[in-house]
């Protein structure tokens, strides 16, 4: 039997991220999100008041010391379910934190709609002014969304369902990272070696072709043994991305998603573009690679394994 894939625990401190510097202990981290929940309080005194630029400065501010203080607690839960997915405590760090994140949607979701209300010149004076000077770019990517940003109640209503809206993502990652087992692959002389998400990679990169087929093969095996559940999430995704477009009027869920990084979709097309032109290259670098690895057929099991 190879080496075993060693818990948390037995693995040396200094192979582990340290997360000090978010929060020192769970009850810091916990502290954290009460005081998040207060300052939550406050956005109600930004509402019908969003139309000049002195309050959309101090609005501005505030929302990115909430985001920010956000960003920490929320990033914090989730390296604590990253230790371990089975964990009961991690996953409930996880669902709070998410709580806590949907409940910052739902507090903000007010402000795009206020301030896109204004009139299109009062809009465009305020962007240009002084005051909001750090946050042009943030002003620019609000001006372009407009065609697309609901009223006040219906921004509310999605935010309200932010939670749900992530569940297929989340059930689909608890599946690949909590509960699913692979089968152990054994190489050439029978040895056998355990599988994990975290160690896959490095089978792919043996010199051993029969651990890497072996691998390959129990690898995937798990997944499709889990494939109507995949299958089931993944429609849940593409729905609810196709149903976020048509409400939102935009073209397609891909030019939504898009927008979302402020990116045309010229810059899309032009990469898949560069791909499909460049795949001459990519023909011969397999050429090459099956030629250098001395076989008579290149599977995927044989992409990883370094040439030298």
């Amino acid at each position: 039997m190879s080496e075993q894939i060693k818990t948390r625990s037995e693995i040396s401190d200094e192979y582990k991220w340290n997360l000090d510097s978010l929060f020192k202990n769970e009850e810091e981290w916990s502290s954290a999100g009460e005081e998040i929940k207060e300052l939550l309080k406050k956005a109600d005194a930004y509402h019908d008041k969003l139309n000049n630029p002195k309050t959309i400065r101090e609005f501005f501010d505030y929302e990115t010391a909430v985001e920010r203080s956000v960003s920490d607690y929320y990033v914090y839960a989730n390296l604590r379910l990253c230790e371990d997915m089975t964990d009961e405590r991690g996953q409930e760090m996880d669902g709070m934190a998410n709580s806590v994140y949907a409940a910052v949607i739902q507090a903000f979701s007010f402000a795009s709609p206020e301030i896109l209300s204004l009139p299109e010149e009062k809009l465009r004076d305020i962007a240009a002014s002084p005051e909001l000077a750090p946050y042009r770019f943030n002003m620019q990517k609000l001006l372009d969304e407009k065609p697309h940003v609901l009223s006040e109640k219906e921004e509310g209503v999605l935010a309200a369902f932010s939670e749900v809206f992530s569940a297929p993502g989340k059930i689909a990652g608890n599946l690949q990272d909590a509960d699913m087992l692979f089968e152990d692959a054994a190489d050439s002389e029978g040895v056998l070696h355990p599988i994990t998400q975290a160690n896959y990679i490095m089978l792919q990169m043996s010199g051993d072709r029969t651990l890497r087929k072996n691998a390959f093969r129990n690898y995937y095996r798990a997944y499709k043994n889990h494939i109507n559940t995949f299958a089931s999430t993944y429609q849940a995704n593409v729905k609810k991305a196709a149903a976020s477009a048509r409400v939102r009027h935009y073209e397609d869920s891909r030019t939504m998603y898009l927008a979302g990084e402020h990116i045309p979709a010229e810059v899309y097309d032009s990469l898949v573009k560069a791909v499909r032109e460049a795949m001459p290259q990519m023909y011969r670098y397999v050429a090459l690679r099956k030629k250098l690895l001395g076989l008579s057929e290149l599977h995927y099991y044989d992409l990883y394994t370094p040439l030298a």
